[in-house]
């Protein structure tokens, strides 16, 4: 089997590095270069829990698929009803482990009825001036709205 040869920084410093490590490395910077400098190119999605019930109601919303990126570690959720009314729900922080994050909200109270939508955006870093701006698509979920909200006492 053909072995490679790798310098190190001293030109008289040689050693051999085996094929297998060599695809290895390469593969592993490959992946980090993509992702890092594309965060478009993560599949994000997105569920919430319930999927319907009246305005007001509590959910869990849970998303899959971000990247982890230091200047811009969170994800803004927002709600659209029926009307077309968008809402913040607010924020939650990517796990840095395995892209994912979790965020306990309520359906706003005045979201009128009917199908809605749940929209998370992660924001872009650019690095020229050093700030975190545009959002790449958002990944969405559905929510029902099934009426106003209920009264606590009947």
């Amino acid at each position: 089997m053909k072995r490679f040869l790798a310098r190190g920084s001293a030109m008289t410093q040689m050693r051999w590095i085996s094929p297998v490590r060599w695809l290895v490395a390469f593969a592993l910077t490959t992946a980090l270069s993509v992702a890092v400098s594309s965060p478009a190119s993560a599949v994000a999605a997105l569920g919430v829990r319930p999927s319907s019930g009246p305005a007001g109601s509590p959910v869990r919303v849970h998303g899959s698929g971000y990247l982890y990126v230091i200047q811009c570690p969170s994800v803004t959720v927002y709600f659209t009803d029926a009307d077309g009314s968008t809402t913040s729900l607010g924020k939650a922080l990517v796990s840095g482990l395995d892209g994912t994050f979790k965020l306990k909200t309520h359906i706003p109270g005045r979201a009128a009825p009917g199908v809605g939508t749940l929209l998370a955006y992660q924001p872009v870093y650019d690095p020229g001036p050093g700030v975190c701006g545009e959002h790449f698509p958002p990944a969405s979920a559905p929510f029902t709205v099934t009426g106003p909200v209920r009264d606590r006492d009947g």
